[in-house]
């Protein structure tokens, strides 16, 4: 897989800050690469990956069959990468992976340019066969080469024409380095790295959208110390704030104020899951009120934590829907006003715990996976009736319990 990423200079780039209730788009891109896509293409797919609150999202590429268009967060900028398969394949959309090109379905329509270098060659080209993309390769006369900027053969004595191919296993071998492999030329194996998001598949021989391994990055849904900023640092989701301030090393909620993460809609969490945070709450306009949930004001949650008698008797709650059964699943503690608590709330395998400053409050044994909700998971605010007023910091979710 052949990488062309765009380049994006300090003055010019695309990024997304949330501090503040601040937001800011900028957007830019450099078309010096023979293959760069239109200014308006880069826009489209970085604002689709922000649309479908993803970290990588791999799309069509809007002329090619044997390319593919990959948005994702570097350094903290959403960039778009142009990416092309292996030799001879193909992108698959509905896979999201390179195949060979009999397996997928593409209908490119391309007027202009009608013809596309082959990037692994020099002497062969694509062109448009009754204005759709045709992955049958063509191939220049022996010592020319396809010149992309007349869409014709020229001469080139250097260019010696197609070569047999030759197993992978030959040319081409993974590496220790996660997202690397080793490519063989005259030299010798020359170490290369995959697009972000993909590492080397030897099967395909190709580098290919990379299989989660169980370890604590795949473990943790979001990690957010929310000590002076909103950022989310396992996966650098996008937190939409909505008028939350920052002092005193946490986040400070006050009427009508939340972090939203767009990212966490329809979460599967499944039967293992666990929230993590320290609180401190305050007098409220209302007796009760959530801390975080997945829910919003049209759709019922499946998980969340909250405040009950807020003002009389205060008590927390943390409130789970399984699959299956008719009855939420529901543990409650006492607390008080104007005082710091750490919470562990989830479930693992059929215990459901709630921990209260390290201390056990309760478990129940139940079967069950966590309902799957259309709705971002919010911290504070997921609607007008809700009015959580404190602070929060050490906010984490995972899908591996600590229990």
């Amino acid at each position: 897989m052949v990488t062309k990423d765009f380049v994006i200079s300090k003055d010019s780039v695309i990024s997304f800050i949330c501090a503040e209730n601040r937001r800011e788009t900028r957007v830019g891109i450099n078309t010096s690469s023979a293959f760069a896509l239109e200014n308006s293409y880069l826009i489209k797919y970085c604002e689709k990956c922000l649309e479908d609150s993803v970290v990588s999202g791999y799309y069509e590429h809007p002329q090619r069959c044997d390319g593919f268009v990959q948005c994702q967060y570097v350094n903290k900028t959403l960039t778009a990468f142009e990416q092309f398969c292996n030799e001879d394949t193909c992108y698959n959309k509905d896979t999201q992976n390179c195949d060979y090109c009999s397996e997928t379905t593409c209908q490119k329509k391309c007027d202009y340019p009608t013809k596309f270098k082959d990037v692994f060659s020099c002497n062969k080209y694509f062109e448009c066969d009754n204005s759709g993309f045709n992955y049958e390769a063509k191939i220049c006369p022996p010592q020319e080469r396809f010149d992309q900027k007349t869409s014709r053969c020229v001469s080139d004595y250097r260019c010696v024409g197609p070569v047999l191919k030759k197993p992978c296993s030959e040319t081409f071998k993974p590496s220790k380095s996660l997202g690397k492999f080793w490519q063989k030329d005259a030299i010798g194996w020359i170490e290369k790295e995959c697009g972000p998001g993909t590492g080397f598949d030897v099967k395909s021989c190709t580098c290919a959208k990379m299989i989660p391994v169980n370890d604590d990055k795949t473990c943790l849904i979001l990690d957010m110390p929310l000590k002076n900023n909103c950022v989310e640092l396992s996966h650098k989701y996008w937190v939409n704030n909505l008028n939350v301030t920052f002092s005193d090393g946490a986040a400070q909620f006050t009427t009508g104020s939340g972090l939203v993460i767009p990212a966490l809609i329809n979460n599967d969490l499944g039967e293992n899951v666990e929230i993590s945070m320290n609180f401190y709450i305050k007098s409220s306009p209302k007796d009760s009120y959530t801390i975080v949930t997945n829910g919003n004001c049209d759709r019922k949650p499946s998980l969340s934590i909250g405040v009950e008698n807020a003002n009389t008797f205060p008590t927390v709650f943390g409130f789970m829907k399984l699959e299956g059964n008719v009855s939420p699943v529901q543990i409650r503690t006492r607390v008080a006003l104007n005082q710091w608590y750490s919470i562990r709330f989830g479930k693992s395998s059929d215990k459901v715990r709630m921990y209260l400053n390290n201390n056990l409050q309760k478990e129940i044994k139940i079967e069950g996976a966590i309902e799957v909700v259309d709705s971002a998971l919010s911290i504070g605010k997921p609607c007008a009736q809700n009015v959580f007023v404190g602070s929060v910091n050490e906010f984490k979710l995972t899908k591996c319990p600590s229990w």
